[in-house]
C-alpha cells in the first residue's frame, strides 16, 4: 500500500518512519527529554537528505518499497540501503501504469471505430503489438483529430 498522505517536513518524516517501522523507542531516563531526542533524530534525517540530495518524498518512496517487500529496516541507514531497489521498483510501477493507460486508450479507440462503417483503423488497432501501441495510438489520434 502506497502512502497517500506524504509528510512534508523532516519532523513529519521522522514521525512517519517512527510509526511505520516502530523506530525510535524513547526511554525517559530523566536526562533527555523527548523533544531533544526528536530534534536529534530529525537533524540526522536532514543531514542524510542533504548529503544524498534527496527529497522527503523520495525517503517515503523507499519506505513504501520496504513495506511492499515486507522488509523491516531498523533505522534510517538500513532503510536507505534499499534505495537502488526502490528506484527500480518505482520505475517498473510507472511503466506498468503507462502501459495500462495506453491499453485503455487503444480499447477506447477500438470501441469508437466499431461504431463507424468501413473503418480503416479497426484492423490496425486490433492487431497492434505492444511495441507499436503508443505510435499507432498517436497516428490514430492525429487522423481522427482527437
Amino acid at each position: 500500500m502506497l502512502t497517500t498522505d506524504v509528510p512534508k517536513t523532516d519532523t513529519q518524516l521522522f514521525e512517519f518512519l517512527r510509526q511505520r517501522f516502530g523506530w525510535g523507542t524513547f526511554v525517559d531516563n530523566g536526562a533527555d527529554s523527548y523533544l531533544k531526542y526528536r530534534m536529534r533524530e530529525v537533524g540526522m534525517i536532514k543531514r542524510m537528505r542533504a548529503k544524498r540530495h534527496i527529497t522527503v518524498e523520495h525517503v517515503v518512496m523507499v519506505a513504501d518499497y520496504c513495506r511492499a517487500q515486507r522488509l523491516s529496516p531498523g533505522n534510517l541507514t538500513s532503510l536507505m540501503r534499499h534505495d537502488k531497489d526502490a528506484r527500480s521498483w518505482r520505475d517498473a510501477r510507472l511503466r506498468a501504469e503507462v502501459q495500462a493507460e495506453v491499453r485503455r486508450e487503444i480499447d477506447d479507440a477500438i470501441a469508437y471505430e466499431l461504431t463507424l462503417e468501413d473503418s480503416p483503423w479497426l484492423d490496425t488497432l486490433i492487431r497492434v503489438g505492444d511495441m507499436e501501441r503508443l505510435e499507432v495510438l498517436a497516428e490514430w489520434k492525429r487522423a481522427r483529430h482527437r
